[in-house]
C-alpha cells in the first residue's frame, strides 16, 4: 500500500474553494445605509398664506476710535474720538410679515409691518437717551410690500406707507435683515458640511464723512452643519465683512477699507424649511483716509494732506422667527423651476 502523499498548499486552497458554498452578494444593513445617507436635506422654503413673527435685537458698541493727523489737528481729533468711544446703541424690533398665495413661478408676495420698536443709546458718563416719540411713530407706521423667491430670498421690497423722519436714516434695525442667510437652493449636507451666503447691503451705521455716505459692504457668512435632530438642524456660523466694490467713495482722495470677522449660530426648522433663530457677534472695522480741512491759520496755498481714522465696532444681532399658517394647505409643493 503506497503512502499518502501530503497535499500541497496550493491544492489545499483549491479544494477548500471548490467545497465551500458560493458567497451570497453582500447586502448593506439599514444602519450602514443610514450612515452613508446625508445628515440633512437642506431645502429652504416659503410657507405661503402664513404669518412670520420676528423679534430681533441689534447692539452696536463703538469699541475703539483712533486716528493719525498732524499736530494742529490732534486736539480736535482726540475730542471726537473720546466722544465716540464707548457709545452703545441697542435697538429692539418686532416684524410681522404676512405671505400671500404662491405665484405660478414659485415666488410668494408678502406685506411687512412693525408693531413694536425701541431704541436706547448709552454714552459713558451720561444717562441713557430716551427714544423720541416721533422716531417710534415713524418706524411703526412703515409698511412694505415685496416678494420672496421659492427659497425665501427677498426678490423685491418697497416701502408703501410711513411717516417721513430724517433721524430714521441713522437707525440700525434694517441690518437685521442680514441675520438669516440668502440661499441658492436645496442641497444635501453631512455633519461638517458647509454653504456660504454673500449679501450686499448698507452699513449698520452711517459714516459721517463727506463722500462716504453711500458706501456699502458685503456680508459673508459660512454655515457649517453642527447637529441634526428630528425637527431642527443647528449650524455654526462664521462671519466676515468686505467693502462693496460697486459702492465706493464718492469723493476724490477719500477712501474706506472695510474688514472684520465674528461668529454665531443658527437654527433651521426641517419641516417648515425656514431658519427660526440666529445670533451673530462680530467686529466691524472701518479704516478711513480723507482730506483734512484747512485751518484759518494756514496759508491759502497750503495743503494739509490726509487724516486717517480707524473705527472698530462690535455688532451683535439676535432674533427669533415664528411661522404660523393662516389657512390650511400652505404646505403645497413648490412648482419646479422652469428649464433654462
Amino acid at each position: 500500500m503506497s503512502a499518502l502523499r501530503p497535499i500541497r498548499p496550493a491544492a489545499a486552497l483549491l479544494l477548500v474553494a471548490t467545497c465551500l458554498p458560493a458567497a451570497s452578494p453582500s447586502v448593506a444593513t439599514p444602519a450602514e445605509v443610514a450612515a452613508d445617507a446625508p445628515a440633512l436635506r437642506f431645502e429652504p422654503k416659503v410657507p405661503p398664506l402664513s404669518a412670520y413673527e420676528f423679534t430681533g435685537r441689534i447692539r452696536i458698541h463703538n469699541k475703539n476710535v483712533s486716528f493719525e493727523a498732524p499736530a494742529d489737528y490732534r486736539e480736535s481729533f482726540s475730542f471726537w474720538a473720546e466722544k465716540m468711544t464707548g457709545t452703545l446703541k441697542e435697538e429692539k424690533i418686532e416684524y410681522i410679515t404676512v405671505t400671500r398665495d404662491r405665484a405660478e413661478d414659485g415666488s410668494v408676495p408678502f406685506r411687512r409691518q412693525i408693531p413694536r420698536y425701541d431704541l436706547e443709546i448709552n454714552k459713558p458718563g451720561q444717562s441713557p437717551t430716551v427714544l423720541p416719540r416721533a422716531i417710534r411713530r415713524a418706524v411703526t407706521s412703515k409698511i412694505w410690500e415685496g416678494s420672496f423667491d421659492r427659497y425665501g430670498n427677498v426678490l423685491s421690497m418697497q416701502e408703501i406707507a410711513g411717516d417721513e423722519e430724517e433721524a430714521v436714516k441713522d437707525l440700525s434695525f434694517p441690518f437685521l435683515d442680514y441675520l438669516f442667510p440668502t440661499v441658492d437652493g436645496p442641497q444635501d449636507l453631512g455633519i461638517g458640511g458647509k454653504f456660504t451666503s454673500r449679501t450686499r447691503g448698507n452699513l449698520p451705521t452711517r459714516l459721517m464723512v463727506s463722500g462716504l455716505e453711500d458706501v456699502g459692504l458685503i456680508l459673508v457668512r459660512t454655515y457649517t452643519l453642527k447637529e441634526v435632530g428630528p425637527e431642527t438642524a443647528t449650524f455654526d456660523v462664521a462671519v466676515g465683512f468686505e467693502a462693496d466694490p460697486d459702492r465706493q467713495s464718492a469723493r476724490e482722495k477719500t477712501t474706506c477699507t472695510i474688514s472684520g470677522s465674528g461668529g454665531g449660530a443658527a437654527t433651521f426648522d426641517r419641516k417648515l424649511g425656514v431658519f427660526t433663530a440666529s445670533n451673530l457677534s462680530s467686529s466691524l472695522i472701518f479704516e478711513i483716509k480723507a482730506p483734512l480741512r484747512k485751518l484759518p491759520t494756514q496759508a491759502e496755498a497750503f495743503d494739509p494732506g490726509l487724516g486717517m481714522s480707524r473705527i472698530e465696532l462690535m455688532v451683535q444681532m439676535d432674533g427669533d422667527r415664528k411661522v404660523t399658517e393662516l389657512v390650511g394647505g400652505s404646505a403645497a409643493p413648490v412648482p419646479a423651476p422652469a428649464a433654462d
